[in-house]
């Protein structure tokens, strides 16, 4: 088993966002902003949420559930949106800075490790080491200098899913 990553999930903005710039943000802070989040989600992550923010249900603090990344970030890009969401589907925006990741307390647990696992004593299949490789050059590529010239690969799309609160 390898650890080849962590992913961390929380609050995303654009840098020039009023809460960007803030440390120890507490949950009543973003009230006064537009609330988006990446859904669906495993329900121990939505249990979490809620446990973690103190809240009932989503519709408490999300106006806006939505898998369409692309959505997400012209939300965020576009305007006052607080998006939840993981730092693996914006990696190219943190990384070139158009999207800032708020300092919100309490920070959600790290739930995200990306593990390459295979059954010991056997040899790994070709495929899967072929997977294992590509995974370690992606997170590479994500941890390199900023002056990098070739993107990082974008999250893989889903059919689009939106719900309005």
């Amino acid at each position: 088993t390898e650890n080849v990553g962590l992913f961390r999930r929380g609050f995303f903005v654009r840098p020039d966002h009023p809460l960007a710039a803030q440390s120890s943000l507490d949950i009543g802070d973003l009230l006064g902003f537009p609330r988006a989040i990446s859904y669906p989600l495993p329900d121990k992550v939505i249990d979490t949420i809620k446990q973690v923010y103190g809240i009932g249900t989503l519709n408490t603090l999300f106006h806006l559930k939505s898998n369409h990344h692309d959505a997400l970030l012209d939300l965020m890009l576009k305007g006052d949106t607080i998006v939840f969401g993981a730092s693996i589907a914006y990696f190219n925006q943190i990384r070139s800075g158009s999207i800032v990741q708020l300092d919100v307390v309490p920070q959600f647990p790290d739930d995200m490790p990306l593990i390459v696992s295979h059954l010991a004593g056997r040899t790994m299949p070709k495929a899967m080491e072929t997977l294992a490789d590509s995974l370690r050059s992606w997170i590479s590529a994500v941890d390199a200098s900023e002056d990098q010239d070739e993107p990082v690969p974008q999250d893989f799309q889903t059919y689009p899913y939106v719900e309005f609160d």
